[in-house]
């Protein structure tokens, strides 16, 4: 499989950003859904940054996880949740090959799915007006 040159450009050289992904406008229970989803689609247990591990509270809860969707390996992903948002960071380089981007995106089509959480007006317009193919940092979701 080949990538869109734009976004190859996303993945493919590791600047020493972390880029993020942004799933906003979402619900408590549509958060612990897709948390839900990556914890299960984990290699080993997260690493938490707060020693409060998944009990700490909305925007301090930040962890790191090895994932595996359809039996393909992810590089390692940072995820935190807040009131309304879900966010998850990546570390751009040579290990995102075609395949492993494609299982990323997979792992944002079912945490989205997971939610089930009815896409608002305002959430289309984001995903329309993101320019997901550019270099934007924080695009969101």
């Amino acid at each position: 499989m080949t990538l869109p040159i734009e976004l190859d450009q996303l993945f493919a050289i590791d600047d020493g950003s972390l880029p993020e992904i942004r799933v906003e406008g979402l619900d408590q229970r549509s958060i612990e859904g897709a948390l839900d989803l990556i914890h299960s689609a984990a290699l080993a247990p997260a690493k938490y940054a707060h020693e409060a591990g998944s009990e700490a509270p909305p925007g301090v809860n930040h962890f790191v996880a090895k994932v595996a969707i359809g039996g393909t390996e992810l590089p390692e992903l940072g995820v935190a949740s807040f009131e309304d948002a879900m966010i998850i960071d990546y570390r751009m380089g040579p290990a995102w090959d075609a395949a492993r981007i494609s299982a990323l995106f997979e792992l944002l089509s079912r945490s989205a799915l997971s939610t089930r959480a009815p896409m608002s007006r305002s959430n289309r317009e984001r995903i329309r007006n993101c320019g997901a193919l550019s270099r934007r940092p924080g695009c969101c979701i």
